[in-house]
């Protein structure tokens, strides 16, 4: 193998766009955006301080969801909720994403029957989105959650179909 001598502008050249990309890096991957870099999945939005969400079910709130490459882009209601639970110390927040997997309508949290409900054909759900009552079939849409410096963080892509 030869050796080839490399003037010292060309080095700094090279330098100089190494250290420009590792930059670009560092500031590409703070802590709302490593999740989102790293897996591809969308971006992470800050919602609300961990501090603010009592037990159970909190919301809804506004949020708006990225549904790429989906022909289900007229259902989302770009509302959430977060449901907190402090016994769980790996996932203390859970989102579920407001939308009805029937036909896309708003569900609401009903405290009193403790389940999500669908006003327009009935449909209903547990706190952790399972469909309890048709005619939807499918769960409701599940977002990642991650807590960081006290803050919820949702990735703005659903995790589920």
């Amino acid at each position: 193998m030869e050796e080839q001598n490399v003037s010292r502008s060309r080095f700094f050249n090279i330098l100089g766009a190494a250290g420009s990309a590792l930059v670009g890096l560092s500031i590409a991957a703070t802590p709302r955006n490593a999740v989102a870099i790293l897996s591809r999945k969308g971006t992470l939005k800050k919602v609300v301080a961990l501090s603010k969400l009592k037990t159970g079910v909190n919301g809804p709130y506004n949020f708006s969801v990225d549904i790429a490459g989906s022909s289900d882009t007229q259902h989302n209601t770009n509302q959430i909720y977060l449901i907190k639970d402090p016994k769980n110390k790996k996932t203390p927040v859970t989102a579920l994403e407001a939308t009805c997997r029937h036909m896309g309508c708003a569900v609401a949290w009903v405290g009193g029957d403790k389940k999500f409900e669908c006003p327009c054909h009935g449909s209903q759900y547990n706190m952790a989105g399972h469909v309890v009552r048709g005619p939807a079939r499918a769960n409701l849409f599940n977002h990642q959650a991650t807590v960081k410096a006290g803050q919820v963080w949702v990735m703005t892509t659903r995790n589920s179909k």
